[in-house]
């Protein structure tokens, strides 16, 4: 899901403009030197997985889809060998290499990777609504919380994926540079910083339903005057 890369690491590009405190460093890493994205635009340049992650690091976990524009094809039970094999070379990364001191983020079904690799065990957690099942049988050791737009326990931060990892890294941005320069961001992206952790991911107003009843309101103020 290349909307879950690009959304919070450009919450990232942005804090590292509009402040001097610290500066985000960012590395692409996985498996393979580039893959297929979900809007069908191929991302290379990715660099090889480390064998050591620097004390203060943060990772950041990206979801999959279930189809590729435009090229279609599972991605789920049937998907390609090539994909499960790289899905397997990241679990096993990511149970060797990533250690209590550094920040596991997850975006969406990202989540399921750090499931698998048995970091979410002891940890409440949450991902993207279509997924919560799947990661409580994969993570039976972790607390999944569903309906939540995302969770923080102690360095595991984990999203509804999807726009919610915009609003995560801006929580993100807020606690390690300052919420004045998350404010600065989230202005920038023309985005709500309101949005919490514990807000729903179903909104209550499905469907268009407050704009339908804002309208007929305002139809009838009119006809009465």
């Amino acid at each position: 899901m290349l909307l879950d890369v690009a959304g919070p690491l450009e919450v990232l590009r942005r804090a590292n403009q509009v402040q001097a405190v610290a500066y985000f460093d960012v590395h692409y890493i996985g498996p393979s030197p580039s893959l297929r994205t979900s809007i069908s635009l191929t991302v290379t340049g990715i660099e090889p997985l480390p064998d050591l992650l620097p004390e203060s690091a943060w990772v950041v976990l990206a979801g999959d889809v279930d189809e590729v524009m435009m090229c279609g094809g599972p991605t789920g039970p049937q998907r390609p060998k090539a994909d499960a094999a790289n899905e397997e070379a990241i679990v096993r990364w990511l149970r060797d290499t990533v250690r209590p001191g550094h920040k596991l983020i997850s975006i969406c079904s990202g989540a399921l990777l750090a499931g698998r690799a048995g970091l979410l065990d002891g940890h409440a957690c949450t991902t993207h609504y279509s997924c919560c099942v799947e990661l409580a049988k994969l993570a039976p050791k972790a607390r999944v919380l569903d309906n939540r737009l995302y969770v923080e326990d102690c360095n595991c931060y984990t999203s509804a994926g999807i726009t919610t990892g915009v609003d995560l890294m801006l929580h993100l941005v807020g606690q390690s540079i300052g919420q004045f320069n998350a404010v600065a961001v989230a202005r920038y992206l023309v985005v709500y910083l309101r949005r919490g952790g514990a807000d729903p991911q179903l909104s209550p107003w499905l469907e268009g339903r407050n704009h339908i009843h804002a309208a007929s309101t305002s139809c009838a103020g009119r006809d009465r005057r």
